[in-house]
This record gives structure tokens, sequence and C-alpha cells, in this order.
């Protein structure tokens, strides 16, 4: 099996911004991979971008070594920008698609 596609990261990422911000009591009609989680999500922060990308990895069958530091996906490299969601799951790929264990 392969690895998976940024194309399916980024439809397991929009599904579970949804679920956050259902929990979070927020809107999130914007919620699309041009939205940028930063800016455009009432109550989304830095805070729990650890918790999402491990249950990204956990969703799609990525193993995640326990102690492993997250990257901070949802900013340019530069830290100017705040990325969207497309750009967000395109990096995931490159960053931890080589966990992928299924």
């Amino acid at each position: 099996m392969a690895a998976p596609s940024a194309n399916s990261v980024c439809e397991e990422l929009l599904i579970i911004h949804r679920e956050f911000q259902e929990t979070l009591g927020e809107a999130h009609n914007s919620l699309s991979d041009g939205c940028r989680p930063l800016n455009d999500l009432p109550g989304f922060d830095s805070t729990l971008i650890p918790l999402v990308i491990r249950t990204l990895a956990r969703r799609l069958g990525i193993t995640l070594p326990p102690k492993a530091k997250i990257t901070n996906l949802y900013i340019s490299n530069d830290g100017r920008q705040r990325l969207t969601v497309r750009e967000i799951a395109d990096g995931f790929c490159r960053k931890y698609g080589g966990y992928f264990s299924g």
C-alpha cells in the first residue's frame, strides 16, 4: 500500500478541522482547501496544531514516534505566512509521508 496522496491528506485534514470547529462551538462555513486555519477558523490557534497533526497521522495509518516533535506545518518556513489547508497537506506529505506503515 502506498503512502497517502496529498489529496487524501487534504480531505482528511478538512474533516478533522470541521470536527474541531464543531467541538469548539465555532462556525466552519469558510472551510475549504484554500482556507488558512490560523486566519480563518475562529477559536483555532497554534496550541491545537500538534493534536491535529497527530490525529491526521493516526487516521492515515502513519505511526509517529511518541515523543516526536511536531513541526508547525501551518506557517511558512520563514514564519511570515499562514498556510492554506492544501499547503499544510502538501507539507504533511513531505514531512511525515516516510512514516507510513500501511
